[in-house]
């Protein structure tokens, strides 16, 4: 029988982590407001083109946020700021 490790927090865990962090940093009111919505957007793109699983932090590669980046700059898309 293998060892496990507690489960990996899931994406929405991770953000809220993330946020905390932000807020706990005292980073600008634009980066803590910004910062979850670019994230939100990612996994949704992520979602799209992964059968709908989100994003395993470990799993990440910068290839992934360029195709994002690539795919968010075909559609002229630019998110709220």
């Amino acid at each position: 029988m293998h060892a496990t490790g507690p489960p990996e927090p899931s994406w929405s865990d991770r953000l809220d982590q993330f946020v905390a962090h932000v807020r706990d940093e005292k980073k600008s009111a634009h980066t803590q407001r910004n910062y979850p919505g670019d994230l939100l957007a990612f996994a949704a793109w992520y979602r799209g083109y992964n059968g709908g699983n989100d994003p395993k932090l470990a799993r990440i590669a910068k290839r992934d946020t360029l195709d994002q980046k690539d795919h968010v700059e075909k559609l002229g898309v630019r998110p709220d700021r």
